[in-house]
């Protein structure tokens, strides 16, 4: 990926905020609560509840938000109850998975 590219994402581990390329956690997290207030994207709780719903036994091990030529795109990786790695895209503004 192009450090470009990089610029775009902002990456959670299963419980903290890690640092994007540019930046640090804190400026992360502003950006995602400015996001959410202006309503470009849905919570990232919203996206993992209906996840684990669906999927018991899960593990998430990672979810990054990407700005896409379309708009914000929620990445999750997560590990089910028999150890296959998944890795699913929803659209950050509806909560929508992307086929």
């Amino acid at each position: 990926m192009s450090s470009g590219a990089k610029a775009g994402w902002i990456r959670w581990g299963a419980v903290t905020l890690s640092l994007a390329a540019c930046g640090g956690a804190a400026d992360d997290s502003d950006r995602v609560r400015s996001l959410r207030a202006t309503g470009e994207v849905v919570p990232l709780a919203r996206i993992l509840a209906g996840i684990l719903a669906g999927h018991p036994g899960v593990r998430v091990m990672e979810a990054e938000l990407e700005k896409a030529s379309a708009g914000w795109v929620y990445e999750i990786e997560y590990v089910d109850a028999r150890h296959r790695v998944w890795t699913e895209r929803f659209d950050a503004r509806t909560g929508r998975r992307l086929r």
